[in-house]
């Protein structure tokens, strides 16, 4: 006995499938069975919208807006704490208190997230900065009340 399967019986009228040798395109069916009505159209492409239709969102502001004192007050808060400490720290507090009022009072308007970061990172900017210039002072301080420190002479 063989191991292999008994063949596929197939529809009366219909030959065995022929595949394209090496180097061969295969042919195309020609169409339906004979016998049997067309299928469905194709679907239609993504083309243009129609004439009259909209956008999702609206063309003019059908989404919400992003406040842009909130996105100021994060950048100015961030650089409060890589370079700039005071000079940036102070403006972004007060960008991101603003900014906060502006949004609680606005409909529509996002970034509350980023004003409060900004807010915190200026404070905490401000904190640092005003620290360093305290602890600056005392060094210098320390040095010149030791006698270590003494003025250039010319």
């Amino acid at each position: 006995m063989s191991n292999e399967p008994p063949p596929f019986p197939r529809p009366e009228g219909e030959d065995a499938p022929s595949y394209p040798g090496p180097g061969q395109e295969p042919t195309p069916p020609a169409g339906p069975p004979a016998g049997q009505p067309p299928g469905p159209p194709a679907p239609p492409g993504y083309g243009a919208p129609p004439p009259g239709a909209q956008t999702p969102g609206g063309a003019y502001g059908g989404q919400a807006q992003q406040n842009q004192k909130a996105l100021w007050s994060m950048i100015l808060g961030i650089l409060s704490l890589v370079c700039c400490g005071l000079f940036t720290g102070i403006p972004a507090i007060i960008l991101g208190h603003m900014a906060k009022k502006e949004i609680d009072t606005t409909p529509g308007q996002t970034g509350r997230g980023m004003a409060q970061a900004g807010f915190i990172m200026g404070i905490i900017g401000v904190v640092l900065s005003i620290a360093g210039i305290i602890f600056y002072v005392a060094i210098i301080g320390a040095a010149i009340s030791s006698g270590e420190f003494q003025g250039t002479e010319f």
